[in-house]
């Protein structure tokens, strides 16, 4: 018997993300980033390869570009809750992010 998802530690490996990819209100999200000198694209990458039903989480998409350090979080709640909405996360979500 799996273990419900509620119950898992906030740190999954790959054969506990596997046995509740089926889990409602499970939400992925691929972070994945790569530096300028990588000469990678992750929009491009994400395209090709995923998990199962993952979402692009872009931190330059949701980063406050009035800071003049990078990737800065939005300065206001309702700025951040507005981009997380887009990605379709509520309060009843469980989400897994990874890269």
């Amino acid at each position: 018997m799996n273990t419900p998802i509620h119950q898992l530690p906030l740190l999954l490996d790959v054969s506990q993300l596997q046995a509740h990819l089926d889990a409602p209100n499970l939400l992925l999200l691929d972070a994945s980033y790569y530096l300028p000198n990588e000469a990678k694209d992750a929009e491009v990458i994400f395209s090709q390869t995923r998990l199962p039903n993952a979402r692009r989480f872009n931190i330059d998409t949701i980063a406050d570009t009035t800071n003049h350090l990078p990737h800065m979080l939005p300065t206001t709640t309702e700025a951040f809750e507005q981009h997380l909405q887009q990605l379709g996360i509520t309060p009843e979500s469980w989400v897994v992010i990874y890269d």
